[in-house]
């Protein structure tokens, strides 16, 4: 599993993979591990930047938060790529010990290398002797960069983590047997695991029993899902890695309190309302509709020439121009309006109210939609080129799509440091936010004058809570 990070004010994006395996293991004296460290740099960046230097540093020691103990020549170094005239022409390394660091120095031998999303560097560190403590040491690459090819500064550092787990343990490639569904349909996730045992997470759910085999069928999905498979060392329980990833549900369910209306709403199978629905236009259901709160309309149309239906209502209804029903109106409370209509050359039906319901214009129902309130979902909305910064009572999952014309960017930051997401325009995304990290949210347009529109993303509590 590749890792990615950028710190807050870090022009550049990396991504670190590790092997022989991933997590990397700690070495035994029967078992030594010789470890290698692959960057890749400036794969996934929407807005180009200038180079010249990238200095990546090794915490030297024999502790769980320092890599290894070898701070000699003994490590390479190497760098495949930039070797363009626009990229570098080519790129030198050189290392040096530091204190308790080891320092390698990544340097273009045309003086600037110009990143712009369409190629990477790769910085390799290999031969290394990974120490004998199980730990999550941190390593740290600082660039120097500009966006406009002059004033270059030193970044603060982006920081890096890389596991260290027990001997033997391994848990890698979790991945969906589609990425895309249908709604209603399930997917199977399969994954490679040893030496340790997994507990599965979706929505606000979790499923422990995925151990007998590493293949796990979701049940089925109606909406786009964020999954989080956790894994914990069975030789060391303090060691845990996470995997992620997530499916997309072609034509989702969705759940929400509130909905304003501005247009036209159809929908073609049901309309169930636990909260309250505004309608400031046309609102046309094809089948059974249950409100169970309040329902506004500029006018209500049930049934004419749509077929058999049914309108539950549990709270007041007011219709201030009509309303028209097909057969039979149940009013658990009360019924206002100016005009009513009910069965007149109309095919049979139902309207069981047992709330508010008031309707301003015009309500038209051929189906049935459901719409409950609850917070097993949270909608986050960031406005085009506005940074927003998102703080959680829970832990949980934050998934989307960057849809549109623009990128999205995601800062993590926590009291041991930050980490920064790049998200491509056209790109699923899905990541695990403790409940101590604020989540800086903002857009990146990709060209135009705007006006650019918001964009929406959301957030699955692992527990009860949700944004704060």
């Amino acid at each position: 599993m590749a890792i990615h990070a950028t710190s807050a004010d870090a022009l550049l994006s990396y991504s670190l993979a590790t092997s022989p395996t991933d997590p990397l293991n700690a070495s035994t004296d029967k078992d030594p591990v010789i470890g290698r460290l692959d960057i890749t740099v400036g794969r996934n960046m929407t807005t180009p930047a200038y180079c010249r230097k990238i200095i990546v540093k090794i915490p030297i020691g024999a502790g769980a938060v320092e890599l290894t103990t070898v701070n000699t020549d003994d490590i390479k170094q190497s760098v495949t790529g930039g070797t363009g005239n626009d990229q570098g022409g080519g790129w030198s390394v050189s290392a040096a010990a530091e204190g308790n660091k080891r320092v390698f120095t990544f340097i273009p031998t045309r003086g600037v290398g110009h990143f712009d999303g369409t190629w990477a560097l790769t910085l390799t560190i290999s031969q290394i002797p990974i120490n004998k403590v199980v730990g999550k040491p941190v390593i740290e690459v600082i660039e120097e960069t500009s966006p406009t090819n002059g004033n270059f500064t030193p970044k603060e550092p982006v920081r890096i983590t890389v596991d260290k787990a027990p001997p033997g343990f391994l848990f890698r490639n979790l991945r969906p047997s589609k990425i895309m569904v249908e709604n209603g349909e399930k997917v199977t996730l399969t994954w490679e695991i040893q030496n340790g045992t997994c507990v599965m997470y979706w929505d606000d759910k979790s499923d422990p029993n995925v151990n007998s085999e590493p293949k796990w069928t979701s049940p089925a999905l109606h909406n786009t899902t964020g999954f989080m498979l956790q894994a914990t060392s069975a030789e060391d329980a303090s060691f845990v890695h996470t995997l992620t990833t997530a499916v997309t549900v072609a034509k989702p369910d969705l759940d929400t309190g509130h909905l304003n209306v501005y247009g036209k709403a159809r929908a073609h199978d049901g309309l169930e309302v636990r909260g309250t629905l505004y309608s400031f236009g046309p609102l046309v259901v094809e089948g059974k509709t249950h409100a169970i709160g309040e329902l506004w309309a500029n006018g209500i149309t049930i049934g004419t020439k749509l077929g058999k239906g049914h309108l539950d209502i549990h709270g007041n209804t007011t219709a201030h121009d009509g309303l028209e029903i097909e057969g039979k109106t149940y009013a658990r409370d009360e019924l206002q309006a100016k005009g009513i209509t009910i069965g007149t050359d109309l095919s049979k039906g139902h309207l069981d109210i047992h709330g508010n319901t008031t309707a301003h214009d015009g309500l038209s129902i051929k189906g049935a939609a459901n719409i409950m309130g609850g917070d097993l979902i949270h909608r986050l909305t960031v406005t085009m080129k506005e940074a927003k910064t998102f703080r959680f009572s829970t832990d949980g999952m934050i998934f989307g799509n960057a849809d549109g014309g623009h990128a999205l960017e995601f800062t993590i930051q926590r009291s041991s440091g930050s980490c920064t997401l790049n998200i491509a325009r056209s790109s699923n995304f899905c990541f695990p936010v403790p409940r101590d990290a604020a989540v800086v949210a903002k857009t990146v347009p990709m060209g135009g004058s705007g006006p650019y529109p918001s964009t929406t993303f959301f957030f699955v509590p692992f527990g009860s809570g949700g944004p704060i």
